[in-house]
């Protein structure tokens, strides 16, 4: 059916490109997820939709009306290509009868399947968008010039609210023409088959400009409130409407056969629900689109059968009530070889980049270096260029999300590639070079990657569509809005910073504000949370243990930030194992104590199987055993995110060159180390001086003939 509409929409429907975007998970596995939109049609421009009583999707563009029906064939609807001169197709609506009728700039005509206008009436309002309604009478409703209107069947023009001075809250119970009710771009009404009206007011009518109201004009004339308390916010799901806060903005409502009244929160970026019994229900969250602001959603549809469709510009989407569903797969121990097998432990060998500067022309890595030899790929300067998070897949390719250069990969032999497609199928996108950058990526135990992006993360499994599993949208403020029990996809994140799986298949994700654990049952629940604390990234090791790392804005006098490793233990309290220490400087020769030292920025932490952490700072990486001992390991340039392989190498960014490279198997390493003289971590910096190498060796070397993988000869710390 859906790839039907894709081919006919190609040739017919060219002023809005509408195509069609096939796929879907099967019924089973939509009948154990949450709702979710699918795309149904793919559009370039705003249309105005309407559904009819054999579910029959209408789509007007300004210029034409469009059917689709359920088979997926789409035809014109006789009469309205053309339309009448300077009366074109701006709005479109069904009755209960199935009767369609459609708005212009100076009438609405009911028009009859052999494109015969069978009533019409002149408009005698500028509509406030093209949408109209239709009651079980065949009254027509629609909203402009501050007022909304009712055209009878004969064609007389009545307002029925709105022209008045009272905020929504005064003129509660009065008489809805005493209410100002305001005028919007987007201000569409809905109308139930009894006549009584529903629309949305903004909060710039609103007593002190408080947050919108969902009202409704009774049938005696009376308006009333819906939803919204007067108090911007969310809150209110599972209790009465109007308890509930919602946002700045709502957008147009729409109405079932069975009462139930749909309006979109803009703010909070979801789809709600108002039942017949007045409890609000938050639905799901429309796909976020790449360059598109949420406020695209411009209109909202129910189908005979309760299902809603939605147009948000970028194209129509489907509420499908079971959601596409994840489970994780039996887990599978990875086999790939070493990355150099014939390196020495302590050795640092490049992986990707070529260590110069992009120049301010180019955009990054293109298509065109798919297939070259990695270290002969320029990611670009280190100014610019900073790899967020790194991840080792189950074939030894190396997962790299870049803030500039983009998303890549580095295959086991060393070959630059692009590892996330692109999948619109279903109404979301993933990332990809030229769209939203990834913020992080994971492996898990069965192989499946999760990805986030534009504030979603995602679950990528081989020859299946992306899942989101967890939330829909970076939130507009500096908070998380995390409902324990609720459906991670209704959830948001105040930034996506790092993802992590544990070796059970569980997902963390960190934010800003705290890190969460996906459950199996699709919920979030919060693994850590601390005040003034900012969150930085997550790994979990092989027994559950989860590490965070963090900035403490509470504990510096000086109003600073002071780093901390937190390690949560399953059922135990957080505890801070490394960054305890207030000392102004503490002697690390041979290996200080993890408690004692104050910590640098600690922006990544990876955990081995014997539970060695390594943590980069910014300008180092320190390796924190299991006695608590910290020794750094690497510390020339800044040194951004880690990730382990299963042979414990250690990849680590440089953002000084612009480069990826590996520590090959820095716990083998005993100590101390071979530090000439005393190293000194003191307020958040290391300190070296000696008076010949430092450190590890960084040599050339690793398997013979892989020019991809080159290495230079400088020390992996630097010499004074």
């Amino acid at each position: 059916m859906l790839r039907a509409f894709s081919t006919a929409c190609a040739g017919i429907f060219a002023a809005a490109s509408v195509v069609l975007a096939g796929g879907g998970a099967s019924a089973a596995a939509q009948e154990e997820g949450p709702p979710y939109f699918e795309l149904v049609a793919d559009t370039d421009t705003a249309v105005d939709i309407a559904v009819g009583p054999d579910d029959t999707l209408y789509l007007a563009d300004g210029q034409r009306v469009l059917a689709v029906n359920r088979d997926g064939e789409v035809t014109t609807v006789p009469g309205t290509d053309p339309a009448p001169e300077g009366d074109e197709a701006d709005g479109v609506a069904v009755g209960p009868d199935g009767a369609l009728y459609v708005a212009g700039d100076k009438t609405v005509r009911q028009v009859a399947p052999d494109g015969s206008v069978t009533w019409s009436a002149d408009l005698d309002v500028s509509l406030s968008s093209g949408s109209i309604a239709v009651d079980g009478s065949g009254n027509v409703y629609l909203r402009g010039n501050g007022i909304i209107v009712r055209i009878g069947r004969d064609g007389t023009t009545r307002t029925i609210g709105g022209g008045g001075t009272l905020d929504p809250v005064a003129a509660e119970g009065k008489p809805a023409t005493e209410a100002n009710v305001g005028d919007l771009l987007l201000g569409d009404v809905a109308v139930d088959a009894a006549g009584t009206v529903y629309f949305a007011v903004p909060s710039s009518v609103t007593p002190m400009n408080e947050a919108a109201r969902l009202l409704r004009i009774a049938g005696d004339g009376t308006l009333h409130t819906v939803a919204g308390t007067g108090a911007a916010g969310f809150s209110g799901d599972g209790e009465p409407a109007v308890r509930a806060q919602v946002g700045d903005i709502l957008y147009p409502p729409a109405v079932d056969g069975a009462g139930n009244v749909y309006f979109y929160d803009l703010e909070n970026i979801l789809v709600r629900v108002v039942g017949g019994d007045g409890v609000i229900t938050s639905l799901a969250a429309l796909p976020p689109v790449p360059g598109e602001a949420p406020e695209r959603l411009s209109e909202l549809a129910v189908g005979p059968d309760g299902e809603l469709y939605v147009n948000a510009e970028a194209g129509v989407y489907r509420l499908m009530r079971g959601g596409r569903s994840w489970t994780a797969g039996p887990a599978r121990e990875p086999s790939y070889p070493a990355r150099f097998p014939e390196a020495e432990p302590g050795t640092v060998h490049t992986v990707a980049g070529t260590g110069s500067a992009r120049s301010a022309e180019s955009s990054g890595p293109t298509d065109r270096d798919v297939g070259k030899p990695a270290t002969e790929v320029t990611l670009g300067d280190g100014a610019q260029s900073l790899p967020r998070r790194m991840a080792v897949d189950h074939d030894g390719t190396l997962l790299v999300t870049d803030s500039d250069a983009g998303s890549f990969a580095v295959t086991r032999d060393g070959r630059f590639d692009q590892p996330f497609a692109v999948d619109d199928t279903a109404g979301y996108w993933v990332t990809q070079t030229g769209l939203w950058p990834a913020e992080a990526v994971a492996v898990g135990p069965d192989g499946s990657r999760f990805v986030a992006a534009g504030g979603v993360v995602y679950h990528l499994a081989p020859d299946k569509q992306p899942v989101p599993v967890a939330g829909h949208g970076e939130h507009p403020t500096d908070h998380d809005r995390i409902e324990e029990g609720r459906a991670a996809t209704l959830s948001q994140f105040a930034g996506i910073l790092d993802l992590a799986v544990g070796p059970d298949g569980v997902l963390y994700i960190v934010s800003h504000r705290g890190v969460y654990r996906l459950d199996s049952d699709g919920t979030l629940s919060r693994v850590f949370r601390r005040a003034h604390h900012t969150m930085l990234a997550v790994a979990v090791d092989a027994e559950s243990r989860v590490y965070v790392t963090a900035l403490d804005h509470g504990s510096s006098g000086s109003g600073g930030a002071t780093g901390r490793l937190y390690r949560v233990d399953p059922g135990a309290e957080p505890t801070v194992i490394v960054g305890a220490g207030e000392e102004s400087g503490v002697d690390i020769e041979g290996g200080a104590k993890a408690t004692e030292i104050a910590l640098p920025t600690p922006s990544d932490v990876a955990v081995d199987d014997d539970g060695t952490v390594y943590l980069a700072t910014g300008s180092e990486v320190l390796r924190v055993d299991t006695d608590g001992t910290v020794l750094p390991v690497v510390g020339d340039g800044a040194v951004t995110s880690l990730v382990l392989d299963r042979h414990g190498d250690l990849y680590f960014a440089d953002q000084d060159t612009g480069q990826v490279k590996v520590l090959v198997q820095p716990g083998e390493l005993s100590g101390p180390f071979p530090w000439v003289t005393v190293g000194w971590i003191a307020a958040g910096v290391v300190v070296l001086a000696a008076a010949g190498w430092f450190g590890l060796r960084r040599l050339r070397g690793g398997r013979e003939g892989q020019q991809a993988q080159e290495t230079t000869d400088e020390p992996a710390t630097d010499q004074p």
